[in-house]
Parts: structure tokens; C-alpha cells; sequence
């Protein structure tokens, strides 16, 4: 996929809209419009990787401390950190749990865009 196409480079580039809950210049960070559960969100570094392998040291530093940042300001107790690569741009779920069970095949809501906003918000307010 080239980075034209890519809807997280297009996101990045504020080329397509997303409810932003941080953006440090190098990591941006928001809900997924398919959450498998509430406070479902995406952690995207600003460069177009297809492959976990293929990014700086530092920047998955920032990345996982992000995650770690975010999965305590939202008092998580269980949680999934999903990462997809390989054809596509590298990109991080964090993923809320009820439980200590993953449940990867939980049904996907479709939030409107005010709701990913409220939730988004709700999030950075914690991050304070």
C-alpha cells in the first residue's frame, strides 16, 4: 500500500478526520471507528512502516510508553495490545478488557463520529 492510499498517513496528515487524543509530532493517537470495546484506540507512528522490524528503536520506545501512559490514566486492570503489520502501516490497538480473558472476536460497535469525540476527550482529560 503506498502512502497515498494509507488512511493512517492520510489521518496523520490531517487529510482525514480523526477524534485525536494525542499527537507527540511522531505517535498520534485515537479511537478506532470499529472498537471491540470501549476506549478502543490506535496507536500510529507518523511514518509509513509496513513492518514492526522496520522502525527506529526509539520511536517503539515512545509508542509502548504511550500505551503504558494511556492504559493508566484509564485505570485499565486488563487489557490487549494488538499490533498489525506486513502490507499495510504498522499500527498498535489497545484494546480495554471487562476481563482477564481476551476476547479478539468481541463485537464491533459503530460510534458516530461526536461519540469517538466524547471519547477521545474523555481520555485526554486523564491524561492530564
Amino acid at each position: 500500500m503506498k502512502e497515498n492510499d494509507c488512511v493512517f498517513c492520510r489521518i496523520v496528515r490531517r487529510e482525514a478526520e480523526a477524534s485525536i487524543i494525542l499527537d507527540t509530532g511522531s505517535v498520534m493517537v485515537f479511537p478506532t471507528i470499529r472498537p471491540m470495546s470501549q476506549g478502543h484506540c490506535l496507536v500510529v507512528p507518523y511514518e509509513h512502516y509496513t513492518r514492526l522490524h522496520d522502525i527506529p528503536d526509539d520511536t517503539i520506545h515512545e509508542i509502548v510508553s504511550i500505551i503504558k501512559k494511556i492504559a493508566v490514566s484509564m485505570n485499565l486492570e486488563s487489557y490487549t495490545v494488538l499490533q498489525n503489520n506486513g502490507g499495510y502501516h504498522v499500527h498498535f490497538h489497545l484494546i480495554p478488557r471487562e476481563d482477564n480473558e481476551p476476547n479478539l472476536d468481541a463485537p464491533r460497535t459503530n460510534p458516530s463520529r461526536r461519540e469517538l469525540d466524547s471519547i477521545a476527550d474523555n481520555i485526554r482529560q486523564k491524561l492530564r
